[in-house]
């Protein structure tokens, strides 16, 4: 069995050496996909299943248009499968536009995070978020930490930061070039990096055994995003911490996750160089 990743933003002549080995399973972005599809570089005559990960993501209205375009290069009985960690009615009905009536599997009724993860969340002023960010890594004494950012703005300046005072850390976003954000995610991974800042887009689909802490420079809108955040922790029952750096404005946000999956996001303050309660 051999599989081939396809993906933009690098030299696409290896993806094409690749292919001539002829793999059983392509991986890939659906516009590199597509666009060697329609080069004839990919034979699609055989093609038996059609995965869409991450569907939440890419079952939506930025992407659909794409995703079905791809859909129309295939056979009409192909086999097509979704899977997510927190799919939505409204991702169900979009996915309807493939043509297809989906058999539902969930594996769990209520989507869960795992007990042995503890939140806490710290208000402060919005011009103080940056700076909060680093006193909370050394408070928690974190080794191994994923920092969220809702902007890459902010992700580039808090990687600023934390380099110049003396932290191991990169960053990660969708704007970063594919071959260097595999360089350093694969840093990470190895335990070369110490902190990786990234966005909820470019975390997706990856997976890290040890992270003893993730940190949240504000929340998501969506609490489902709050679950993909803090499941990077706290792997195989570790004990980890997911901390969230907020405003008083997403108090509500705060809320909002609390019910989702019933978890008690503790308030704490920092005091001292230490962690306490407010």
């Amino acid at each position: 069995m051999t599989a081939a990743a396809l993906f933009g933003g690098v030299n696409k002549q290896r993806q094409l050496q690749i292919l001539k080995s002829k793999p059983n399973i392509v991986v890939g972005t659906y516009q590199r996909i597509y666009e060697l599809i329609k080069e004839h570089k990919i034979s699609v005559h055989n093609v038996k299943s059609f995965v869409i990960d991450e569907a939440d993501r890419l079952v939506n209205s930025e992407n659909i248009d794409g995703i079905i375009m791809l859909r129309k290069c295939f056979m009409r009985d192909i086999q097509i499968m979704l899977f997510s960690a927190s799919i939505t009615s409204a991702t169900q009905k979009t996915a309807a536009l493939l043509g297809v009536d989906f058999v539902n599997i969930f594996t769990n009724e209520k989507l869960q995070i795992p007990s042995n993860i503890e939140h806490i969340y710290f208000t402060v002023e919005r011009r103080d978020k940056i700076e909060t960010v680093r006193k909370v890594i050394k408070a928690l004494n974190s080794r191994h930490c994923l920092i969220f950012s809702n902007s890459r703005y902010d992700a580039d300046e808090i990687t600023q930061k934390l380099e110049y005072h003396h932290y191991n850390a990169k960053c990660v976003h969708a704007g970063c070039d594919k071959n260097l954000r595999r360089q350093i995610v694969d840093s990470f991974r190895n335990g070369k990096t110490d902190y990786l800042i990234c966005s909820d887009i470019a975390a997706r689909g990856l997976d890290f055994k040890d992270v003893d802490a993730v940190i949240c420079i504000g929340l998501p809108s969506k609490p489902a995003d709050y679950l993909h955040r803090a499941g990077r922790c706290g792997r195989n029952g570790a004990k980890a911490v997911c901390a969230s750096i907020i405003t008083e404005n997403e108090l509500q946000n705060v809320k909002a996750c609390q019910k989702a999956f019933g978890i008690n996001m503790m308030p704490k303050k920092l005091y001292q160089g230490k962690i306490v309660r407010k």
